[in-house]
Order: C-alpha cells, then structure tokens, then sequence
C-alpha cells in the first residue's frame, strides 16, 4: 500500500515569520517553506490567509516596516503556483476558538481538505473537535515531515 502524501494547510503567522527570518535561515517556518517549494508535502492555503497576509503586514508597523508590498507580493504568487488555494469559507464552525477571526481555518470544507494546520497561533493549537485535522506547531510539523522523509514514506 502507498502511503498517503500529508496534506498541510500553512497559517498566516507562519507565513509571516517565513518573511521575517534572514535569508538561509533553518528555523521551522523556513523548513517548512522550502520543503513545500520543493513539493515534500501538499501545500493548501486559504484565500482567508492570503488576505490576512496582506492586511496584517500592511496595518502592523511592525511588520510593515521589515516586509515590503513587494515581498508579499513574490510570497502570494510563488504559493498561488505551488499550493492548493481553499476559497474563503461560506460556513464557519461555531466559536471553535477563543478567537472567532481564526475560526475560518476550522471550518469544514477545510479541515476535509487537510491532515495538519500549522499555526503558532495559541487559540488554534488548544482548540478542541477538530476532526481528524491535527492542529501542531511548526516545529511539531517540521519533525513529522522530517520523520516521513528520512523513512522514505511519500509525504
């Protein structure tokens, strides 16, 4: 039997810290990252998140004085050509986290879709019922994706 190949749905602040890091970095978000350019796993993102990238890197001062228009820009397109883009969902779950601007990524015709969310996200990785969607950290994703790599399993 061929093993399943993981399918991923990425959060916005992974995306984020993606962005932040220096060039070359190893952290977990950056692994990530490439492991999806270098398609080790089914990538899936949702236009929510798209659209939150966008408004959290241009409202924060914070992000928006180290991430320009321009990386996001280069950042949307390259995902938009590798990932499985999730249109914004008509059905939300209800109040599925302390944080209901997250509840989109729980909602049904995403958590179908995935077999992990990644998130550094505290309200999404305590949320409880969801599924077989297991919600891990990216350090938790990247040991799992590693793990499946190393054993020669598909990913």
């Amino acid at each position: 039997m061929t093993p399943v190949r993981l399918r991923a749905l990425i959060d916005t602040n992974v995306l984020i810290s993606y962005l932040l890091a220096p060039v070359g970095s190893n952290s977990p978000p950056s692994s990530i990252l490439a492991h999806a350019f270098s398609a080790d796993f089914e990538l899936f993102i949702s236009e929510t998140t798209l659209a939150e990238l966008r408004d959290r890197t241009q409202d924060k001062p914070y992000l928006a004085s180290r991430i320009t228009a321009g990386d996001v820009d280069q950042m949307e397109s390259t995902i938009r050509s590798i990932a499985t883009i999730i249109p914004s969902p008509n059905v939300l779950p209800p109040a599925a986290t302390r944080d209901p601007k997250d509840d989109y990524l729980l909602a049904p015709d995403i958590v179908a879709l995935v077999d992990h969310i990644v998130t550094g996200d505290k309200d999404l990785l305590e949320a409880e019922g969801v599924s077989n969607t297991l919600v891990v950290t990216p350090a938790a994703f990247l040991r799992l994706l590693d793990e499946r790599l190393d054993s020669g399993h598909e990913t």
